[in-house]
């Protein structure tokens, strides 16, 4: 092989390398989406996904864009909350950002809490934070005297919770189907081979 073919090769190598920082950065500026999927409780279930600004490490509110988070709990009629029926809200600093999930530190004591309300039913929200009694702004569940997930339904009688200790993922990037990673390499390798052709 010539010396002029490797230098086509690395040159094609890393004008691919370029594109992928750039496509890669490119999502991150324009917000990550993360998918919400688990049980809580005896019968209690949450589905749906959260959006972020693309902050990666500690987020505020005004980080979460979009969310459409469904509830059930096995009895009532599912309800599912969503931005203008529904308000987020972040006390504290417990939740933090990665590409790949949203974190919860659920040993940060009272002080934080991360939930989603309905705004015309208080009782219809899915929550991480502090349990014990009190007010249900700085509060999750007043049935549960640990840090858990809480989803209610109605009103106190649904509250369903599940204790959890230490930081947990409360949300993750979805894993790429199989067929899209094989189809990223094909694209690739055609990109590099088109580069030793013209070389």
């Amino acid at each position: 092989m010539s010396r002029q073919s490797l230098t086509t090769i690395a040159l094609s190598f890393w004008r691919v390398a370029a594109l992928a920082v750039l496509a890669s950065a490119t999502a991150t500026a324009s917000g990550i989406t993360y998918d919400v999927f688990g049980d809580i409780g005896l019968t209690g279930h949450i589905s749906g996904f959260i959006e972020t600004d693309g902050d990666i490490g500690t987020l505020a509110a005004g980080d979460i864009l979009d969310w459409s988070i469904g509830i059930t709990d096995g009895v009532d009629t599912p309800y599912t909350l969503v931005p203008g029926d529904s308000a987020v809200t972040l006390n504290g600093s417990s939740l933090s950002a990665t590409l790949s999930a949203l974190l919860f530190n659920f040993s940060g004591g009272n002080c934080c809490s991360f939930y989603f309300q309905s705004s015309s039913n208080n009782y219809d929200y899915v929550c991480f934070g502090p349990g014990g009694a009190g007010d249900y702004s700085k509060v999750c569940a007043n049935t549960v005297p640990s840090n858990v997930a809480a989803i209610g339904l109605g009103g106190p009688s649904t509250e369903q919770s599940t204790a959890i200790t230490g930081v947990q993922a409360v949300a993750s990037v979805p894993t790429p189907e199989p067929s899209s990673a094989i189809l990223l390499a094909a694209g690739l390798s055609l990109v590099a081979f088109s580069g030793l052709r013209r070389g």
